[in-house]
C-alpha cells in the first residue's frame, strides 16, 4: 500500500528515488490527516497516536505513479507516446535525489488537493493515452473486445436454445432469440436473451470471469443461489453449464440497478431487504461443499467450510485468501517471473492467468502494513461478536436492482455466504463512495442511524412472522417477541458496523489488487482503486464509520 522508500532501484525497473526528506514527510503526513477529520486519531476509544511510517508514503504513491513507469512498459502497452508539453522526455523514473513531484514531472496530480477521493478514477475522467499507460485498451484490443463481445452473444443464444428453451417455453432455436450484454460487476459477463415472438419470455446468462475459481467456490455458490430462491430473495435457476469457463441460466429480474446517488433514496427498502435476507432460517453447514473440492493450487477454495457445523464466517476466509494471493503476486513480482514462469520453474497450465505488463506495481504496496492492520481489526471484531447470518457480501449499487414494480432486489451472488451481519451492513455503507472512493458520499450519523432502525424493525416482522408460523404448526399461542429498546438496539448495532468498515476497504482493496495483476482495465483503474481503498482501511476517512 505504502511506497518502500529505500533508494533502490525501482521495482518497475530502472533506478528511482522513492527517499524524501523529513519535512516532505511531514507534509505528507499533515495532507493524509487531512483526509481524515479525525487526523492522527484513527482509533475511536484509542490513545491520540501518529500513524505508522508507511502512511507518511501514501501519498508518495499516488503523485508519483504516473513519474514511475518503465519506458519497457510504455512502449509494450501504449502506442501514443507523451507529448512534451505534458510530461517529462523521458517517461521512466526521476533521477536520484529528484523530487518525485516536480511540476514538470507530474501529470494530472494538483498539489493544492492530494486526497485519494479527489482524483479522477472512473470512465469519462481519464484520457485514452493515460489509459493505455495504466494497462488499458488499445484501438486493435477495441475491435477485438467488439468481436468477442459478438461471440459472447452468439453463445449465449446457443446454450439458451440447448438448455433453457423449455423453461422458457420457447422453440430450441437460437435464431429465434436476440442477445444483449448487460453492465455489470467486474468478476462476470452478463447477458439478456429473449425470444423474438415473446420478449416477455427471458432469461438471464451469467458467464464466470476468467479464473475467479481461484477464490470464488462455484459449487458453494450454486447451493447458496438455490437456497435464496427458495426463500424469495435469489432469482430461479434453470441451468447450468461448462464452456467457456462455466455459468448458469436464471430467471430475468426486470429493473434497473442503482447508482451510487440513488443509494440515500432506497436506503429504507435496501435495509428492509437485507434483513429479509439475513433473517433466511438456515446453518453454515448447508453450504458446505466435498472436501475434495480444491482451488487450482489444491487449497480449499473462499467460502468451503471444512472445519466443523460450527464453521467460521466466510469473511475471513475471503480475507486471508486474497491476502495470499496478493503476498504470491508479489513474490513472483520480485523474482521478475513472467506469466508464464512458475515458482519452481516449471511451467503453469495453460489456463494460468495472464499478467498486465504493470503487474510489478504491485510491489508498491507494503502488505505488511495491510496484514497488521487486518489482524488488529480481527481481534477486535472477535471482541464485537456480531452474529453470523447469510449475507450479500458485495452491496454495491450495481447490485441493486429496482424492479418494474418499485421494489428493491439484490443480485450477485459470486461473494455471499455466512459473514457477521456488521460486515454487510458496513460494506454497504462503504459501497456509496462508488468507484471513486469519493468517502464523503458515505451516510452520516443521522442517516446510518436511520438505515439501522429500519433495518432492526425489519428484522423484528421477520422473526414474528416466523415466530407465529411456528406456534401455528404446534397449536401453541405465540408470544410477542420480547425485544430491548430500539435505540438501545441501535446503539449496540452502530458500534457492531464500526469494526467492519475499514475491513470492507481492505477486503475490496486486496480483490482489486488480484484484479491489477491479471485484467487491463476497461471501466475503472483498479490500481487507483486499490490505493484508496487501503489506504482507507490505515487512515479512516469517515470517522462515524470507524473503529
Amino acid at each position: 500500500m505504502a511506497l518502500h522508500t529505500a533508494c533502490t532501484p525501482s521495482p518497475l525497473g530502472g533506478a528511482a528515488s522513492a527517499s524524501r526528506s523529513s519535512s516532505e514527510a511531514a507534509n505528507s503526513a499533515a495532507s493524509l490527516s487531512a483526509v481524515s477529520p479525525r487526523g492522527s486519531d484513527w482509533r475511536q476509544g484509542g490513545a491520540l497516536h501518529a500513524p505508522s511510517g508507511s502512511v507518511q508514503t501514501f501519498l508518495a504513491y499516488e503523485v508519483s505513479r504516473e513519474c514511475r513507469m518503465t519506458s519497457k512498459a510504455e512502449r509494450t502497452s501504449s502506442s501514443t507516446p507523451f507529448s512534451s508539453a505534458s510530461s517529462p522526455t523521458h517517461a521512466g523514473s526521476p533521477k536520484a535525489g529528484e523530487h518525485c513531484c516536480a511540476a514538470e514531472n507530474c501529470r494530472g496530480v494538483e498539489r493544492r488537493d492530494l486526497s485519494p477521493s479527489s482524483l479522477p478514477t472512473s470512465r469519462g475522467e481519464v484520457s485514452a493515452s493515460r489509459r493505455e499507460l495504466n494497462g488499458g485498451e488499445e484501438e486493435s484490443e477495441v475491435a477485438a473486445n467488439e468481436e468477442e463481445l459478438a461471440e459472447t452473444l452468439s453463445k449465449a443464444k446457443d446454450i439458451v436454445a440447448r438448455l433453457a428453451a423449455a423453461r422458457l417455453g420457447v422453440e430450441p432455436d437460437a435464431k429465434l432469440l436476440e442477445a444483449e450484454a448487460v453492465e455489470v460487476g467486474s468478476t462476470n459477463r452478463m447477458v439478456h436473451v429473449w425470444s423474438r415472438r415473446d420478449p416477455k419470455k427471458s432469461c438471464a446468462v451469467k458467464f464466470f470471469g476468467k479464473h475467479t475459481g481461484k477464490y470464488i467456490c462455484r459449487d458453494k455458490e450454486l447451493r447458496l443461489l438455490r437456497l435464496l430462491g427458495a426463500n424469495d430473495v435469489g432469482k430461479e435457476i434453470f441451468a447450468t453449464f461448462e464452456e467457456g469457463g462455466g455459468g448458469l441460466i436464471e430467471s430475468w429480474l426486470a429493473g434497473s440497478s442503482l447508482e451510487p446517488s440513488d443509494l440515500h433514496r432506497e436506503a429504507a427498502k435496501i435495509a428492509s431487504e437485507m434483513a429479509r435476507m439475513h433473517a433466511i432460517d438456515a446453518k453454515p453447514q448447508c453450504l458446505l461443499v466435498s472436501p475434495t473440492s480444491r482451488d487450482s493450487r489444491g487449497e480449499p477454495a473462499i467460502g468451503e467450510a471444512l472445519a466443523s457445523p460450527e464453521a467460521t464466517s466466510d469473511l475471513w476466509k475471503h480475507l486471508f485468501k486474497f491476502l495470499k494471493l496478493c503476498k504470491e503476486e508479489q513474490e513472483r513480482a520480485r523474482r521478475g517471473e513472467d506469466s508464464e514462469a512458475s515458482s519452481d520453474g516449471c511451467e503453469e497450465p495453460a489456463d494460468s492467468p495472464k499478467r498486465t505488463v504493470f503487474s510489478r506495481r504491485i510491489l508498491l504496496f507494503d502488505l505488511r502494513t495491510v496484514e497488521e492492520r487486518l489482524r488488529e481489526l480481527h481481534a477486535l471484531a472477535s471482541e464485537v461478536q456480531s452474529p453470523v447470518v447469510l449475507c450479500h457480501g458485495d452491496l454495491l449499487s450495481g447490485n441493486i436492482i429496482k424492479t418494474d414494480e418499485g421494489e428493491v432486489r439484490f443480485i450477485d451472488f459470486d461473494y455471499s455466504g455466512f459473514m457477521e451481519r456488521g460486515f454487510d451492513i458496513a460494506n454497504h455503507f462503504a459501497e456509496y463512495s462508488g468507484v471513486e472512493c469519493d468517502f464523503s458520499r458515505c451516510p452520516s450519523e443521522e442517516e446510518r442511524d436511520a438505515f439501522l432502525r429500519t433495518y432492526l424493525r425489519a428484522l423484528r416482522r421477520q422473526r414474528e412472522r416466523k415466530a407465529k408460523a411456528a406456534a401455528a404448526e404446534t397449536q401453541a399461542s405465540a408470544q410477542p417477541a420480547q425485544e430491548e429498546d430500539l435505540e438501545a438496539e441501535v446503539a449496540a448495532l452502530r458500534r457492531e458496523i464500526n469494526v467492519f468498515f475499514p475491513l470492507s476497504n481492505i477486503l475490496w482493496g486486496l480483490w482489486a489488487l488480484i484484479q491489477a495483476v491479471h485484467v487491463k482495465p476497461r471501466e475503472m483503474n483498479y490500481w487507483r482503486f486499490a490505493f484508496d481503498r487501503l489506504a482507507a482501511a490505515v487512515v479512516p476517512p469517515v470517522p462515524h464509520l470507524s473503529f
